[in-house]
């Protein structure tokens, strides 16, 4: 079980919502609250991703995860439940590790993990997903797509 395996870390948890009290109140009741920060809302998360070893995503239904596309993007490597869009931008193998929902074990065994090789994206996949993922690219999709629909409707 992994509750005896110790891993010197602190938690950081980015965003706010209903699931806060309860979460603060489950870290004093572990009496984990010296190592759990609760960030709230942050809006410059360049500046949070350079102090990270991985990032986690835990949901249960996911469309296209942006926390886990910055991350990668930063050299940051993720641990996450591969629901939705999740497996579209993570490649395990490069980015970290995919997690089935609902396996608790697994996803504390991936953060052990990801916390003792304390590695980074490789450079070339990091740049490689920020081009996939920048403006520049979807303005030129959407750019396409509408010359498509022009091309192909005659106006008379």
């Amino acid at each position: 079980m992994m509750r005896e395996h110790r891993v010197d870390a602190r938690l950081i948890l980015v965003g706010d919502g209903e699931m806060r009290d309860p979460l603060e109140s489950l870290a004093r009741e572990l009496s984990i609250s010296d190592q759990v920060l609760f960030a709230g809302w942050v809006l410059d998360r360049a500046r949070i991703f350079c102090d990270l070893d991985v990032t986690c995503l835990s949901s249960h239904n996911e469309g296209s995860p942006l926390c886990l596309i910055e991350s990668i993007a930063a050299g940051v490597p993720v641990v996450a439940t591969n629901v939705g869009g999740v497996a579209d931008v993570t490649s395990s193998e490069l980015d970290g590790e995919l997690i089935e929902p609902g396996n608790e074990e697994a996803y504390a065994a991936a953060l052990a993990r990801a916390a003792e090789r304390r590695r980074r994206v490789p450079h070339q996949r990091s740049a490689a997903l920020r081009d996939f993922y920048s403006i520049r690219r979807l303005i030129g999709d959407m750019e396409s797509i509408y010359s498509e629909l022009l091309d192909g409707k005659a106006v008379s």
